[in-house]
């Protein structure tokens, strides 16, 4: 009687959440739309008030799952979903402290915040490290945040589905914005745009395409454990359609390292047949829609080779920035990079998240970074050798997933400035809350 009566409450539960993620995934689909087709202004005025009405009625719970879903919009800042996340601080300041297995595995990252901090009392702009430091520590906190409140396997699933309806939303804005300027000219969307390129509601073309490569991450991880392949395949080809419109060659070869990432994986749980067939699947589909695309947005001269904005640009930024850091190898400060290399070269923008740090918090920041991160990555590997030993085959593909988000954004870190993007933060909060779930669930199947 007890085991059918779980099984009834254990269904409707599935149910129940089910529909709050339809509910959530239509709610964001719907106001993306509404910016397109009405108007931006509108659309982002729109959504923050939607940002705003949330703070009032949403328990912790369910402010951090409107938080996640809201990602696909961050054109403005603070953006509503950075709302939601404070007014999700504040929730958890009043309901307990923070778990101290959370606190010691963030200490790298929160060294690291400490050193900015030091270093602002030296900053080449005293404005822009104050807003760079508070970036750092509001995202930083926000992994915190995550890593400590998802404590089981339903808070674990609400927050991922709801993380990737933001991936899936903004891969269907850009797509939408790619119709639209092939069958179209509208001066009302041109907010949208970045030199030809969707953006969607991002600041930058290069962010919503490797946002996208989340969404093909999971839909691989997907289609090699899971038996979900129909959803996981229309998923996979939504958000292969965001990465490929988005134009952005940091976010081809973070997906590319991202899928080997997930494919070392399926080698290890010896998933090779369905790998090569997934892969070759998203391999056929890049050679055949990319050049298309590519021919009809006018992109030709971002793919044939190094460009004149990479050498005369990005790669004298780098060079500048090593001649920086060998004058000051203790750092300059946060967000002191640009003005820092006026003296070798122009303003100019990183392009390189290890050099930025590098070059603004010296070789102890780096190391700091550098640290944390591996830290991060370890658990991200140690989350895979646990589900192998509990042998369950969904939580096997989170595992691969996380793994390889994580690997797509290191490697775009090279190449483009992550330090302060959500995702790279939402990321590291799930892998550290998914790790701590898996060791229990190892532990309790060793009983």
């Amino acid at each position: 009687m007890e085991n059918a009566n779980s099984k009834v409450i254990g269904r409707t539960r599935n149910h129940r959440l089910g529909l709050q993620r339809v509910a959530i995934l239509i709610a964001s689909a719907g106001a993306a739309t509404f910016g397109i087709v009405v108007d931006p202004q509108v659309g982002t005025i729109a959504v923050f008030i939607a940002g705003i009405v949330s703070l009032m009625f949403l328990s912790l719970r369910r402010t951090l799952q409107s938080a996640l879903s809201l990602l696909w919009f961050v054109r403005v800042e603070p953006a509503p979903s950075d709302l939601l996340f404070v007014w999700a601080f504040a929730q958890r300041a009043i309901g307990g402290r923070v778990r101290k297995d959370v606190v010691i595995w963030f200490i790298p990252f929160m060294a690291l915040l400490m050193v900015n901090a030091v270093q602002l009392l030296w900053t080449l702009d005293l404005q822009r490290g104050l807003f760079f430091f508070t970036a750092t520590s509001y995202l930083v906190g926000v992994a915190v945040l995550l890593g400590d409140s998802i404590r089981d396997t339903v808070s674990w699933s609400e927050m991922r589905d709801s993380f990737l309806w933001a991936v899936y939303v903004n891969a269907m804005v850009v797509i939408f914005l790619a119709i639209i300027f092939i069958l179209t000219t509208s001066n009302r969307l041109a907010p949208l745009y970045y030199a030809e390129r969707p953006k969607g509601f991002f600041k930058d073309p290069n962010v919503a395409g490797a946002f996208s490569v989340l969404g093909v991450l999971y839909a691989e991880s997907q289609l090699l454990f899971s038996r979900k392949r129909k959803l996981a395949l229309a998923s996979g080809i939504l958000s292969l359609g965001g990465v490929l419109f988005s134009f952005s060659r940091g976010a081809l070869i973070g997906m590319i390292a991202g899928l080997i990432a997930v494919g070392v994986v399926a080698l290890v749980a010896r998933r090779t047949f369905r790998f090569i067939a997934s892969l070759s699947l998203v391999g056929l589909t890049t050679m055949l829609a990319l050049p298309v695309a590519i021919e009809a947005f006018g992109q030709s001269s971002r793919f044939q080779g190094l460009t004149e904005y990479d050498v005369r640009g990005r790669f004298a930024a780098w060079q500048a920035g090593l001649q920086v850091f060998a004058e000051a190898p203790w750092g300059i400060g946060p967000g002191a990079f640009e003005k820092g290399i006026v003296s070798y070269f122009e303003e100019y923008s990183a392009h390189n998240t290890f050099l930025r740090v590098l070059v603004e918090n010296g070789l102890v920041g780096l190391l700091f970074l550098v640290l944390g991160l591996a830290t991060v990555f370890r658990s991200a590997v140690s989350s895979i050798i646990l589900t192998c030993r509990v042998a369950d085959r969904s939580w096997l593909a989170d595992s691969a997933w996380l793994a390889g988000s994580l690997t797509a954004v290191l490697v775009e870190s090279w190449f483009i400035d992550t330090l302060h993007w959500r995702h790279l933060w939402v990321i590291i909060g799930l892998i550290f809350a998914h790790h701590r779930i898996m060791k229990i669930a190892a532990s309790s199947s060793n009983l």
